[in-house]
This record gives C-alpha cells, structure tokens and sequence, in this order.
C-alpha cells in the first residue's frame, strides 16, 4: 500500500520513512516507535525538539497506560492490531472505549500547540468500520468560558456534510461554541472545510485538513484530492474570525499513522 494515492506500493518501512523525513513535521505516530513502552512521535529536529509519547485511555478511566499494561479485555475495549495499513501495525480505537492521547502537560506551548495564525497540516490514515466521530486532532466540546482564546484543530467524519463523509475543523477562538449565537448551525466556533464523498467501510483512506491564514481558509483531503465547495458561516465570518491566542488543549490520535507538521 502507498502513503500517497496514485503511487506504487511501498513497503511498511518505506512508507514511515517517507513521512518522518517530511521537512517541518511535528509529530507523526505510526504505533510502532517506542520509548519507555509509549508509542511515541517522529519528528523534524528543525522543527521540534521534541517526541510526543501517546498513553492509552478509556473514557472514565483517569489512568493512561502503556499497550503492555492495558488492562481491559471487554469486547468494546480490547486491545486489537490490524496489520494490513500503510504502516504496518494500526490499533483499533473505539469511540472512547479505547483511545490514545498526548497529555496537556507533555505538550503545552511546545510545537504541537500551534496557536495563532500558524498554518498547520494534519493527515490521518485510517480504515473506519463503525459509527464516524472524531478521528485527530486537538478538540474538546467544552464552552467559551472553558477554552476561550484557545486554537484547537480536528479531523471528523460523519458530521453536517453525510454520515460517510469527512470534515476539517479549526475553532476561531478556541471555544466550541459562541455564547451569543442561537442560530441554528450557527453558533460553532469553526472555519469549517467539508468532503461530501462516501468513505466505505474496511477500506484505507488518507484524510487530511490544512490551515492558510492568509486566505482564513481550511481545505479539507480524500486521498490527495480536495473538492471545491464553498461556504461561509453567517456567524463565524462576522464575530472573531482571526483571534489569535493559542490553544491549551490535548491531542488524539486516530486507527493509525497521524502527523501533524508546520510549514518553515
């Protein structure tokens, strides 16, 4: 399988060399790199002079662990690999059953906490099997007086555009939502880029957003490919659109490889 669409295949090998060599990547995990039993983060040392350790979670469980100490045999929550992805060894993440994450603390005012009017990439490969939410990415759902200021950043499937579909969020504030907006579909504190194709199950696709702030522009991937669509949010394009503290929120990591890098 190539990383890229339209390539030749590559070996596992090849491909995460191709990615960890990117010039300006911050972080790139593909769930095999270790240090201290963590997976941890290829990185551009021009760029980042840091790795970013991942520690698995389940929702209700405030302990992070190590894939050797994970300790949840449930159904919902086992530990599963797929082998047959881009990189070699994938980790099945379910809906907050299981999932992998940076802490807060290992990552504020680092390279990973891109704040401002930085642009930014973000490309995740995954083979979705189930119900589609939030596969990467800095995002939490908490209200203005929470994050307001803050950057945050995700890839999500199965929002406004389709059930199948994929979309690019990057909060203008930091908040999810605006407090002084009741208009429906409206009051979410995004620049916002959607692609309306169907992702079929059990299938490896490459998803991916980018951020110019030249243009205030989000553009949202399939494959490498982008479709043209245009739309401005009556309220996101009138109120803050280009505040610029950063963010103070922490990142997730979808099925397999995900980085995320600056432009230098």
């Amino acid at each position: 399988m190539s990383v890229f669409a339209g390539e030749p295949p590559l070996s596992h090998e090849a491909c995460i060399a191709r990615v960890a060599s990117t010039t300006g990547l911050v972080a790139f995990w593909d769930f095999t790199l270790k240090r201290d039993g963590l997976w941890t983060s290829y990185r551009d040392p021009e760029a980042c002079d840091r790795e970013y350790p991942l520690a698995l979670r389940r929702i209700g469980d405030p302990k992070r662990y190590s894939p050797d100490i994970w300790p949840y045999q449930d159904e919902p929550s086992k530990l599963t690999y797929d082998t047959s992805g881009p990189f070699g060894n994938a980790v099945q993440m379910n809906q907050g059953y299981l999932f992998a994450a940076v802490p807060r603390e290992a990552f504020d005012r680092t390279p990973l906490d891109i704040g401002g009017q930085a642009p930014l990439t973000i490309v995740a490969w995954v083979k979705l099997t189930s119900q589609r939410h939030f596969v990467a990415g800095i995002w939490d759902e908490g209200g203005w007086t929470k994050y307001s200021g803050g950057r945050q950043y995700a890839l999500f499937t199965g929002l406004g555009a389709g059930p199948r579909s994929s979309q690019g969020h990057v909060s203008t504030t930091g908040a999810a939502t605006f407090p002084q907006s009741n208009r429906p579909g409206a009051q979410y504190c995004r620049e916002q880029a959607a692609d309306g194709r169907d992702i079929p199950d059990g299938v490896w696709v490459a998803l991916a957003m980018t951020r110019d702030p030249n243009r205030a522009e989000v553009r949202m991937f399939l494959n490498g490919v982008a479709t043209p669509r245009s739309h401005v949010d009556e309220i996101a394009g009138n109120v803050a659109l280009r505040k610029t503290l950063p963010s103070p929120n922490g990142i997730a990591s979808p099925r397999t490889g995900c980085y995320i890098f600056r432009h230098v």
